[in-house]
């Protein structure tokens, strides 16, 4: 049982890239939450984000910064790689860890949490999207009746394939497509099949297709493509469909801004990670509100949980693997 804490908690974030810096807007402007720390291995950035965030505390190592401060949550948010190390300082040290996904190849650190009595939750920014939470509801509803196939779509520029390939792209942006088909269908699935198409030299597939089965002739099928030119002006192009037995429902991410400009077209996010009039808003704002409420009242986060996180990365590693050997892979 890990019992609450006090307001106003106290958060930090380590790593500081692009998705890094959305935690630390979101948490500092958050009611309730004090952001004392950040932590990045780049002292120029490190220095240039914490100024931006009014943050005094910054830290190039993670484990100092675990030993040194006294925090009620982290987010972690660095390279996929480094995960599970820069997090158990962490958990040991009885702070609650909010893991951006993949949140890690083995049940290491969920069952470390576990020991030292915190909560571990995962970054499955996507379960905390509005429409798609909103979606969820009337599915356990059974307003569709019976899940029969998710589809889902992920289209990213191109540019940003080089700056991820340094991990496969199922663990990168197609995971959580894996994780909302497991979500929405309420199922673990028995079998995934994938095809995975490189362009040139790339050491990772920039197109890859998966199909899962589960059980009781039941179909997900996930698109995740690096492809939109960058000249295109759009960041991200995805959609979600499910098929129930008694109806259909259609999400188009990230949102259904668009503008027209002189400069080119543009299509702001309105959904994820929204930042306007000096405020971070959307989804991700979202997710962090909830964990900070389940840690304050002593709840187990249950929207997305540390096994979620888990299968959702079993679930990646096993189309990756399916891709490379163009064979199915039982689950």
């Amino acid at each position: 049982m890990v019992s609450g804490k006090s307001w106003p908690l106290r958060a930090a974030v380590v790593g500081l890239g692009g998705w890094g810096l959305e935690h630390g807007r979101a948490w500092a402007g958050m009611p309730g939450i004090e952001l004392v720390a950040v932590c990045d291995r780049d002292e120029r950035r490190l220095a240039t984000i914490a100024g931006e965030l009014g943050v005094e505390a910054t830290f190039t190592s993670a484990d100092e910064l675990a030993r040194t401060v006294d925090l009620d949550i982290v987010s972690i948010a660095t390279y996929e790689q480094d995960r599970v190390g820069v997090t158990l300082p962490f958990l040991e040290r009885g702070v609650n860890a909010l893991v951006e996904k993949p949140l890690a190849v083995t049940i290491e650190l969920r069952d470390v949490g576990k020991a030292h009595h915190v909560y571990l939750m995962p970054g499955h920014v996507l379960r905390f999207d509005a429409r798609l939470a909103a979606l969820k509801s009337e599915l356990d509803r059974g307003s569709l009746g019976r899940v029969r196939s998710v589809y889902a779509r992920r289209m990213i520029p191109r540019s940003r394939h080089g700056t991820y390939a340094r991990a496969h792209p199922a663990l990168v942006a197609a995971i959580h497509d894996f994780d909302l088909a497991r979500w929405l269908i309420g199922a673990e699935p028995v079998r995934v099949t994938s095809h995975a198409l490189k362009h040139g030299e790339q050491s990772v597939p920039d197109i890859l297709w998966s199909t899962f089965d589960f059980p009781g002739d039941r179909i997900a099928v996930v698109e995740n493509a690096w492809v939109i030119p960058d000249e295109a002006g759009v960041w991200l192009e995805s959609e979600l469909e499910v098929i129930g037995s008694e109806g259909v429902a259609h999400v188009r991410l990230p949102g259904d801004l668009t503008l027209w400009l002189s400069s080119g077209h543009a299509a702001p996010d309105t959904t994820l990670v929204p930042f306007a009039l000096g405020t971070a808003m959307g989804a991700l704002r979202d997710e962090l509100a909830y964990f900070a409420n389940c840690v304050a009242h002593g709840v187990a986060p249950d929207r997305v949980t540390a096994d979620d996180g888990v299968a959702a990365v079993r679930l990646a590693l096993a189309a990756a693997l399916s891709g490379e050997r163009a064979a199915p892979v039982e689950l």
